[in-house]
C-alpha cells in the first residue's frame, strides 16, 4: 500500500469511468431501439413495431378497438403540388393521431399513407368516441392550415387474440367511408 499510495484513487476513477461508459452504451442502445420502432416522419410507431405488437402483445389484451386511416389523395397531391405538400399531409395526419396516443393507445404508420390507432381494453362506444373526437380535431387543424387535407377512417372492435381480423374489418370500413366520400364529392 505504501508503494502505490494513489492506487485506491486510481481504481475509483477507473470504476467511475467504466460505469459512465456502460451507462452511455445502455443509453445509446435504448435510443437505437427507439429509433428502430418509430416512423421518422410522424413520430408514430412504424410497421415493424406494429407487427411485433400484433404477434406478442395484442393477443393478450381482452378487447381492442382499432381505428384505420388512409390519407386521401396523397398521389394527386404529390403529382400536382409536389412531395412537400404530400409530406405535409402525412405529418398532419400523423400529428392528429399522435394526440390520441397514451399508454393504452398506440399509433402506427404502417404504410405510405396508412395509419392505425389500437386502443387496449376499449369497447365500441369508446372507440367510436375517439374516432369522432379525432374527426373534430382534424377538421379544426384543417381550418387553421393553408391546405385542406382529408383522411378516411374506419373502426372495428373485438378480442385481442383476433387483432388481425379486427384490423382487416377496420380497413374495410375505412374504404367504405372513402367510397362514400368520393360519391358525395362527385370525384
Amino acid at each position: 500500500a505504501k508503494r502505490y499510495p494513489n492506487a485506491q484513487l486510481v481504481l475509483a476513477h477507473c470504476a467511475r469511468g467504466f460505469a459512465g461508459w456502460s451507462m452511455m452504451k445502455a443509453i445509446k442502445e435504448l435510443e437505437l431501439k427507439r429509433l428502430s420502432e418509430l416512423d421518422g416522419m410522424t413520430g408514430l410507431f412504424n410497421k415493424n413495431k406494429y407487427l411485433s405488437m400484433v404477434e406478442k402483445h395484442y393477443p393478450k389484451i381482452a378487447t381492442v378497438g382499432v381505428l384505420f386511416w388512409d390519407a386521401d389523395g396523397l398521389k394527386t397531391l404529390n403529382d400536382t403540388h409536389g412531395h412537400e405538400v404530400g409530406d405535409s399531409l402525412i405529418t398532419t395526419v400523423g400529428m392528429s393521431i399522435q394526440e390520441l396516443c397514451s399508454d393504452t393507445r398506440h399509433g402506427y404508420r404502417i404504410g405510405g399513407d396508412e395509419f392505425l390507432l389500437i386502443l387496449e381494453n376499449a369497447d365500441e362506444s369508446e372507440t367510436c368516441q375517439v374516432m369522432e373526437n379525432w374527426k373534430k380535431r382534424f377538421e379544426k387543424m384543417n381550418q387553421q392550415g393553408k391546405t385542406q387535407f382529408h383522411a378516411s377512417v374506419g373502426y372495428a372492435v373485438g378480442a385481442g387474440e383476433q387483432i388481425e381480423e379486427i384490423v382487416h374489418r377496420a380497413d374495410e370500413r375505412m374504404y367504405e367511408e372513402k367510397r362514400k366520400s368520393k360519391e358525395q364529392s362527385g370525384k
